[in-house]
C-alpha cells in the first residue's frame, strides 16, 4: 500500500497539543481529512508550526475517521513505533511556554544511576531514576528529600562508574528533574554517547 503524505499546517504550539491523541501507545494527532484518507492507510505527515516555523516530519497510520464523505472528517493517525514524536512535542511545549525547544531526540529509560549533589561544600550521592536522555540532557526521578533542596540553575553531576558529567537543573517537577548536559570535554561527550547506547542498544 502507497504511502500518502499529508501537510497540516498548525498556527502555533498551542494547537498541536490540542491536537495530540496520547490515548495511543505510540502517540497521534487528529487532524482534517483534505486528501480522502481511510482507516489503515500508511501517511506521512509533513506538520509545521506557523508561529515558530519549525517543521517535522512523521510517519503513521489512520486508525479512526470521524465523519461522513462529502464532508470534512477528521481522522486519528497513530504514530509508527519510533518515529521522532517527542521533538515535535518539544517545539510545541516550547512556543505554547515560551521557552527553548529541545536540540536533541530524548530516549525513554529506566535505568539506575547516580547523582553528585553538593551541600555544604561537600558532594553527596543519591540514587535516582533515568526516565529518558538525549545527546543534551535528561529527565531523572529523584527522592523526595533530594528534590526539594535542588535549585533551578544549580550545579549537578551524573555519576557513572566510567566518569562523571556535569550538568545544570533545568526544572524540576516534584521529584523530577531536567538536566542539561554541560559537555566540556569530549570524554564528556563519549561518557554520554556510552549513556545513550546503554539505553538504546540494550
Amino acid at each position: 500500500m502507497a504511502t500518502k503524505r499529508v501537510e497540516v499546517l498548525f498556527p502555533s504550539g498551542k494547537d498541536v497539543l490540542n491536537s495530540y491523541w496520547g490515548y495511543l501507545s505510540t502517540g497521534g494527532l487528529v487532524i482534517r481529512d483534505e486528501v480522502g484518507l481511510e482507516v489503515g492507510d500508511f501517511v506521512e505527515i509533513d506538520a509545521r508550526i506557523e508561529s515558530t516555523q519549525q517543521r517535522h516530519l512523521l510517519r503513521g497510520h489512520v486508525v479512526h475517521r470521524r465523519g461522513a464523505r462529502g464532508a470534512i472528517a477528521r481522522v486519528v493517525i497513530a504514530f509508527s513505533p519510533g518515529e521522532p514524536q517527542d521533538l515535535l512535542l518539544s517545539s510545541a511545549w516550547a512556543d505554547a511556554d515560551n521557552v527553548p525547544a529541545r536540540r536533541h531526540r530524548r530516549f525513554p529509560s529506566s535505568t539506575p544511576v547516580t547523582l553528585g549533589y553538593p551541600v555544604e561544600g561537600q558532594m553527596e550521592r543519591h540514587d535516582a531514576l533515568l526516565l529518558n536522555i538525549s545527546r543534551g540532557g535528561a529527565c531523572l526521578r529523584v527522592p523526595q528529600e533530594l528534590a526539594r533542596p535542588l535549585a533551578v540553575g544549580g550545579p549537578i553531576l551524573l555519576v557513572d562508574p566510567r566518569g562523571t558529567v556535569s550538568a545544570e537543573i533545568r526544572w524540576r517537577r516534584g521529584n523530577e528533574v531536567a538536566i542539561e548536559f554541560q559537555l566540556g570535554s569530549e570524554r564528556d561527550s563519549d561518557l554520554v554517547q556510552k549513556l545513550l547506547d546503554q539505553v538504546v542498544l540494550p
